[in-house]
């Protein structure tokens, strides 16, 4: 077209006016929840390298809210703390366990983790030895039971 400049053919805004009023269909919690196994199931798979998140930021999603002064959204600390806890750790194993129930054993610097959640609705009792053990925000954590947001445990050696 001739004298219209540089022009795209994408016209829609990345957000709809209609969409800013609706609420996303999960909280954030269980944003960060389902962020953190979907990252930990590809990665595990030894089928993919990289994985990449979609947007730093969106409305009801992402890892900062933008329209709260860049609010860090739990999905932002769950993924600092995962990368704090596991960074460079070594996938080791899934160990044996009901279909509905992931179990990750990883190692690092001599010590051996587990990232632990269960698909299901109802919560189910962990019943393996641990030294010490945090929620999927990374605060310490005790008596604990397996619920679909991860919970991260140091092992015995």
């Amino acid at each position: 077209m001739k004298y219209t400049g540089v022009w795209s053919p994408v016209i829609c805004p990345y957000i709809t006016p209609k969409w800013r009023k609706l609420e996303p269909g999960e909280t954030e919690d269980v944003y960060a929840h389902y962020m953190l196994r979907y990252l930990m199931i590809c990665l595990c798979s030894g089928h993919v390298e990289q994985v990449f998140w979609w947007r730093l930021s969106a409305h009801g999603y992402g890892l900062i809210d933008d329209q709260d002064n860049f609010r860090q959204r739990p999905a932002f600390v769950a993924l600092q703390f995962l990368l704090s806890l596991l960074d460079d750790a070594r996938f080791e194993k899934k160990w044996q366990s009901p279909p509905d129930h992931w179990m990750l054993e990883f190692s690092k610097g001599g010590k051996r983790y587990l990232m632990a959640w269960i698909n299901n609705k109802e919560n189910a009792a962990f019943e393996q030895d641990y030294k010490q053990a945090w929620d999927y925000l990374g605060n310490p954590c005790d008596g604990v039971e397996l619920s679909g947001a991860p919970v991260y445990f140091l092992l015995p050696e």
